[in-house]
């Protein structure tokens, strides 16, 4: 946060603009490497070239996230990103209450990064999941095309 208000400052010297560029891309890349490795480490008998499709996967899915949120939170200032976190959350724990596959209790825990990024792996079959993934990603692409037509229609008024 505080190299984004540096680099948009009237007198930031020319390197905070790709400094910020740089740890935007590097913050991607290595949150979806990571849960590449995570991945792997759940899966002993991964190729590379499968571990590589994730981490690329992972990393656009997170891109692709923290953008829409981002124009979606410029938008809708001061409110808007807090109640789109708030409903999220809630979605997530009526899914997590749907599925029954952990207890309600641990299921608050769990709610909060899924939130933001799918944190469990692919491989897990749908009963391990605490989420499990089409539910999970039918929410993000319904949200997505739902910010999105927000985000155009507001676009167009600006």
């Amino acid at each position: 946060y505080a190299l984004i208000v540096w680099a948009g400052l009237a007198d930031a010297p020319g390197e905070a603009a790709p400094l910020l560029r740089l740890s935007i891309f590097s913050s991607f890349v290595s949150v979806g490497l990571g849960l590449a490795m995570w991945e792997q480490r759940v899966q002993f008998r991964t190729s590379s070239a499968y571990v590589a499709a994730v981490a690329l996967m992972r990393a656009f899915e997170i891109a692709s996230r923290a953008l829409t949120l981002a124009v979606f939170a410029g938008l809708t200032h001061p409110y808007g990103f807090w109640w789109a976190l708030f409903i999220d959350y809630g979605l997530m724990l009526f899914l997590i209450v749907k599925h029954r596959s952990v207890q309600f209790t641990y299921g608050l825990f769990v709610a909060l990064p899924l939130v933001l990024v799918s944190l469990e792996p692919l491989v897990w079959r749908r009963e391990d999941h605490a989420v499990p993934k089409d539910s999970y990603y039918s929410v993000r692409i319904f949200e997505f095309v739902i910010m999105w037509m927000y985000i155009i229609h507001e676009q167009e008024h600006v």
